[in-house]
Parts: structure tokens; C-alpha cells; sequence
């Protein structure tokens, strides 16, 4: 769900949402809309309700990818989530779009990268993966053109 926050997530709803579509690895990604809350101290509770969501299945928490220092959020979520299941964006260097907060196009691609080798190397489940780069996937599909 785009545009989400980890207060949208309390409750039961991805516990439901789960339930419904049966997936045996979550990636959870949340947490941008709220890097300069002033209820810091209140998160500890909403990651840990997101968590006991996931119940039992694999998960990995993927950091926002902030453009400045948070107030906390990225420590209260790698402390909560625990480090072999929290990939820190807040470590990347991404260039910006025109609005200075968004990474530029190109720079999500930088930032799945980073985040694919995370998962093969150092998260707790680690997942293998062929990761390829954008260009041998365009040279690779006009090669099959002609």
C-alpha cells in the first residue's frame, strides 16, 4: 500500500491482510511519512504491533530512505526489528528528485540493489537472488528483438 505509515498498520490489519494472501516472506517497508514524529518514544509499541502481525513468517523491515537525520525512527526500528532483519536506507546516499525528498528514478534501482545484497549476505534469512543491472536486462531484451 503506497503512501502508508506504521500508525496506518496498527490493529490487525496486516495480520488480515496475511491471512488472506498467504505469503512465506514479508518485506515491510514503512516508516518515511513518520522520520520527524515528535512521538518517538511511542513507536517502540506500533513496530512491535506490526511485528507480532507478521506472527511466525520470515520478514525483513526495509528502512526509509531518509534525506536528512531522522529523530530517532531509524533506531527505534532497528532495536525493535533487531539488525539481521533491519536494512538501514538511512546509510545510502541517494540522489534526490526535484522535491529534495524523494530519490531520483534511477536511485531506487541503487537502492534495490543495496537492498537485494543485504538479503543474500546479511539478513537472517537470506534469500539468493540473481540481481541484474537495468542495462544487461535492455541489452539483453534488444537482443531478443532483432
Amino acid at each position: 500500500q503506497s503512501s502508508s505509515s506504521i500508525i496506518g498498520w496498527q490493529g490487525n490489519k496486516l495480520k488480515l491482510l496475511i491471512e488472506k494472501i498467504r505469503p512465506t516472506f514479508v518485506m515491510i517497508s514503512l516508516g518515511t511519512n513518520e522520520l520527524f514524529t515528535k512521538r518517538i518514544d511511542e513507536y517502540h509499541g506500533f513496530v512491535k504491533n506490526i511485528i507480532s502481525q507478521v506472527g511466525e513468517l520470515d520478514f525483513v523491515w526495509i528502512g526509509p530512505p531518509n534525506w536528512k537525520k531522522d529523530n530517532g525512527l531509524t533506531e527505534v526500528l532497528q532495536a525493535e526489528v533487531g539488525q539481521d532483519r533491519f536494512f538501514r536506507s538511512l546509510d545510502l546516499t541517494l540522489k534526490r528528485a526535484a522535491d529534495g525528498i524523494h530519490p531520483q528514478w534511477k536511485e531506487y534501482e541503487t537502492w534495490a540493489e543495496y537492498i537485494a545484497q543485504w538479503l543474500m549476505t546479511k539478513s537472517r534469512k537470506k534469500i539468493i537472488m540473481k540481481v541484474p543491472r537495468l542495462e544487461e536486462l535492455k541489452r539483453k531484451q534488444q537482443g531478443k528483438r532483432k
